[in-house]
């Protein structure tokens, strides 16, 4: 039953949140099989990860109602009349628009979450591949748009089992090269680092030349270079995001022990 006060909206949004945190499995397996809508499913299922906090969900939930005291627990009346009519197609788009706001509640937070996580993963990353040190202490305010881009490298490389995956995460990430221009823009202290580790990426020479020595070190590495990206994903899924980049840095560093002393300078 709802409750049309703010505190019985409140209450019963946070015990369907609840309800479909404790079912999340049920909805995975309904959709995942899905090959057209796969992907979205699963960008879907990245944007909702800050509600994986049922503490900061129910926070978001009742600063929502605090700042949408019209629209907020309209939807919800709405959702439910939709529903009970057989208009499924409305219910989700009135309950689509509520969890946007309580998503937004979380904005603030979650730009500060993924500066920690792109650099976490950024730093471990260029130990592993380069050798190189990097402390950005905070200074990648603008790694939204290069964090999605791991993000998406690491839904392509979900099949840690089909090499192909990984030329096709190479390709990716040279076509979306300037997004970490952008958020290494404002890191002048580490920037000679960032710099002497984007030196050793271009001795790969090209996008094909970085597949040679991928097929190269993949070859030499038969076994651990595939188990790293296995590693890598996990590693990712589970939030430990500094695993995530040494497992692939690692990798890197092999394809870069394939280049001939006379090209790396």
């Amino acid at each position: 039953m709802i409750h049309n006060t703010s505190e019985g909206i409140i209450h019963t949004y946070i015990a369907a949140y609840h309800h479909i945190k404790d079912n999340a499995d049920l909805f995975h397996r309904a959709l995942i099989e899905c090959e057209a809508t796969g992907p979205e499913f699963l960008a879907g299922l990245e944007k909702l990860k800050p509600m994986l906090d049922a503490a900061a969900t129910t926070a978001a939930i009742s600063k929502a109602t605090l700042h949408n005291p019209w629209s907020f627990p309209a939807n919800i009346v709405h959702a439910k009349s939709a529903f009970s009519s057989g208009d499924y197609k409305a219910c989700g788009q009135y309950i689509g628009a509520d969890v946007k706001l309580v998503l937004l509640e979380f904005k603030a937070v979650s730009s500060v979450a993924i500066v920690q996580e792109f650099e976490q993963f950024t730093e471990a990353f260029w130990k592993a591949a380069f050798d190189i040190e990097l402390h950005l202490n905070g200074c990648t305010e603008g790694s939204s748009e290069a964090w999605e881009v791991v993000e998406h490298v690491m839904y392509l490389i979900s099949d840690h089992s089909d090499p192909i995956e990984i030329i096709v995460a190479i390709e990716y990430i040279v076509t979306h090269y300037d997004s970490f221009t952008k958020a290494f823009d404002q890191c002048s202290d580490s920037m000679a680092g960032i710099a002497n580790g984007i030196v050793q990426i271009s001795w790969f020479g090209s996008e094909e030349g970085a597949i040679t020595y991928f097929e190269r070190a993949l070859k030499s590495h038969p076994i651990g270079f595939m188990l790293n990206v296995k590693r890598a994903q996990s590693a990712f899924s589970e939030g430990r995001y500094g695993d995530a980049g040494k497992a692939l840095g690692t990798d890197v560093h092999w394809m870069i022990e394939e280049i001939p002393d006379e090209i790396a300078y």
